[in-house]
This record gives structure tokens, sequence and C-alpha cells, in this order.
């Protein structure tokens, strides 16, 4: 059982025990794996990243203290957090979320620290606008949904709808972030 309440507390444990701590990740490249990268460049944590085969499985190596610490997707550890199994200690989203609201952001702890699941709607190059504009129309109508944003609040996830113009601005602020973390983790895909 990892005694920190507080991602400071966390990354000062990582760097006091021997090897530092295991850090969970989903599989290799994704958002939970990246993370843990960035949580060692931002906090100067020490630790090896374990990679696991999924979520469900990264999840359950936290909980039953296999690993140390995960950058878990809400989805996979909020039946553990509600369960007392898992305690939450930040979320890596830019503003807190709906179904933790009490918790801080990383980026109020180490500034520029943000991490987010996002899934996006794409369609080929060249597809007509108003096709485009007909889909969009569809995704944000069907997200703003009571139904839809309830099954959403409950698995811990905050959906949003944007324009084709938004995800265009959103991945190429993402992509030199994330290539970065790569760089700088010298992470390799295998």
């Amino acid at each position: 059982s990892v005694p920190a309440k507080t991602v400071k507390e966390l990354a000062q444990l990582s760097k006091t025990t021997p090897n530092g701590l295991n850090m969970g990740g989903n599989t290799p490249g994704s958002t939970s794996h990246l993370s843990a990268e960035m949580f060692k460049q931002f906090a100067k944590a020490k630790g090896e990243t374990i990679l696991y085969k999924g979520g469900g499985p990264a999840t359950l190596g936290v909980a039953t203290g296999e690993i140390d610490m995960l950058f878990a997707t809400a989805p996979s550890s909020m039946p553990h957090i509600n369960a007392k199994r898992l305690r939450a200690l930040a979320v890596t989203t830019g503003k807190p979320a709906s179904a933790l609201p009490n918790l801080p952001t990383m980026d109020s702890i180490y500034p520029g620290f943000t991490s987010d699941n996002w899934y996006v709607m794409f369609m080929p190059a060249g597809s007509p606008k108003d096709a485009i504009a007909r889909v969009n129309a569809s995704v944000k109508k069907a997200l703003s949904a009571k139904e839809v944003s309830n099954f959403y609040a409950k698995q811990g996830l905050d959906p949003i709808g944007g324009s084709p113009e938004e995800v265009t601005a959103l991945i190429k602020r993402e992509i030199p972030k994330y290539a970065k973390v790569i760089t700088e983790g010298n992470i390799r895909m295998r």
C-alpha cells in the first residue's frame, strides 16, 4: 500500500524509495503510459513503467498492489475508487472532472501537465463539407442528449463536442507536447 495522500507526497516517495515506484501503463504509447512518463519528467519522479495489455489489467494491478501507481482512465478506475480500493490523488485533465470535483488537476500542481483521452470521429479526406457538418451536428446532438450525458457521467467521463476546426487545433496542440514526452522519455515502440 502506497502511503502518499497527495501528488507531491507520491513524487517524494518515488525519490526516497530504492529504485523508485512501479508505475503502470495501459499499453505502450497510451495516454496512461505517456502520463506516467510526464510524471517522471514534471515531478522528477523515479521509477519503472510497467506496461499492461489494457486498462483493466493495469487497474487491477494497482488495486491489488502489483504496481504502486497508475494514471488510469475514469471508466476503468471509478468502480475501484468508489469501492475504496484505489485512492485518487489528481486528474490529468485541464479542468476538474465532474465525477471527482474535489481532486486537483495535475496542471495546478505541475504547470503544463495535462493529459487527456480524446476520441475523434474522422471522415475520409475530401469528404463534402455538408456531409461533415451533418455528421458533426448529429454527434453534438447525441452527446447533449440526457441519456448519453448521464451514461458518460456514471463512467466518470465529461464528453464535449467540437467543430472540425476545434479538433484540428486540439491535435496540432497535442502532437508537439507528446512528441517532447516521447523524446525526453526515450520511448520506443516495440
